[in-house]
């Protein structure tokens, strides 16, 4: 025989019910705690997103004017080469520690100036040598390449917010 009582038909539903009124209830007595939780971790988010795009600028700043100065004495060494035959300032190999390394600053940069500073490495490559017999040609290419990877760094650094 079966003692047990039997439950009404509706007390899955008066569970669900009590049980919505109760979280209902959690919510509203913590709505303060959980309003303030919420700005917290967005003002986290934030703030975090801030300081990685703001290092980011720093980097890219940095390294966009240690570019403009090895540029300028890369030319230099350029001219010192092909105008005034002068190999002691217009050294080559000092010539390619300023395209390598010029290279190397170009990945903090965009894409441009890194598309920009590999051709110049190409242009170097292949018409670094022709500056020692006065080759006019090789000349305008490689000053080409260091002016068109000026402007492109000028332009990055311009796009800085």
């Amino acid at each position: 025989m079966n003692t047990s009582t039997p439950k009404p038909a509706n007390s899955s539903a008066r569970s669900k019910t009590s049980l919505v009124s109760r979280v209902g209830g959690l919510f509203s007595r913590h709505s303060v705690a959980l309003v303030s939780l919420a700005v917290a971790l967005s003002g986290l988010a934030y703030n975090t997103w801030r300081n990685e795009t703001t290092e980011t600028q720093r980097s890219t700043r940095e390294a966009g004017f240690r570019m403009l100065e090895e540029l300028g004495e890369l030319q230099s060494r350029i001219n010192y080469r092909y105008y005034a035959a002068d190999l002691e300032r217009g050294d080559r190999i000092g010539g390619w520690g300023h395209v390598l390394f010029l290279r190397d600053l170009s990945v903090l940069m965009p894409a441009a100036v890194a598309a920009d500073a590999a051709e110049l490495q190409q242009v170097w490559t292949a018409d670094g040598d022709a500056l020692d017999d006065g080759d006019a040609a090789a000349e305008k290419r490689i000053s080409g390449a260091v002016s068109a990877l000026r402007e492109e760094v000028l332009d990055a650094l311009k796009d800085l917010r």
